[in-house]
């Protein structure tokens, strides 16, 4: 599998699809512009969909409830890659691996545009 990119632009706080990365130059090229390294975040595809067919990408913050419980209050996870190079679901108080056909998970941003929903600010 090509790993596929997305980037934060930092400057302009969006989402940029990558189309490419020049490691000589330090820049990223998305459709419309060319953004240095040192402005950018970039997020790697995990390669998965979530239950309405959109493919999640690392930073995403992810809905994960398939058995509603009253003592856990936040159902949201960040998509983070652990050391081990696994794809995790984390929101700090608890997580789990991100599974090939987990349909219970559904995309609902990610952590740059809506930190509140992981309880940050």
């Amino acid at each position: 599998m090509i790993p596929k990119f997305r980037a934060w632009d930092k400057v302009n706080e969006r989402i940029v699809e990558v189309s490419e990365i020049h490691f000589w130059t330090k820049v990223i090229d998305t459709t419309d512009t060319f953004l240095a390294f040192s402005n950018i975040e970039l997020l790697q595809s995990t390669g998965l969909f979530d239950k309405n067919g959109k493919e999640i990408y690392e930073g995403d913050i992810v809905k994960h409830d398939p058995v509603p419980n009253p003592f856990i209050s936040n159902a949201y996870f960040e998509i983070i890659q652990a050391r081990s190079g696994e794809w995790r679901m984390d929101n700090y108080r608890g997580g789990q691996v991100l599974a090939y056909g987990n349909h219970e998970v559904e995309v609902f941003g990610n952590k740059f545009e809506h930190p509140h929903l992981l309880g940050e600010d």
